[in-house]
């Protein structure tokens, strides 16, 4: 907004529906040292996470809305993940979420 000295944060994000197929993308993939691939291409149904540094950078998605909605959380917040666990479609996304903020509370109480 205009006057303000707040820098612009939220994830970028787009979203097209092509006939019967939903992409949707969040993020910007740049510096990207792997990709993870989560679910299977030939199924019509995965999402693609792109990691700098074991953080999430970016998401791709063919109809696979909720792993983008938690996508944009792990990119805004800068969360790093094993891409095992990422890769791994019997774990729920939001336990990656859970297990950083965990780390992030108990290094702050090490340094109180």
């Amino acid at each position: 907004v205009l006057g303000a000295n707040e820098a612009f944060s939220e994830v970028p994000w787009f979203w097209s529906d092509q006939f019967s197929v939903n992409l949707q993308m969040a993020g910007v993939p740049y510096a990207v040292d792997e990709v993870v691939v989560r679910g299977v291409p030939d199924d019509r149904r995965f999402s693609i996470f792109y990691l700098s540094r074991s953080r999430v950078v970016a998401a791709f998605s063919m109809d696979n809305a909720r792993d983008i909605g938690v996508a944009k959380r792990m990119i805004g917040r800068r969360i790093a993940v094993d891409a095992a666990a990422l890769a791994d479609e019997g774990t729920d996304l939001k336990s990656l979420l859970r297990v950083r903020e965990e780390q992030v509370f108990a290094s702050s109480k090490r340094t109180e």
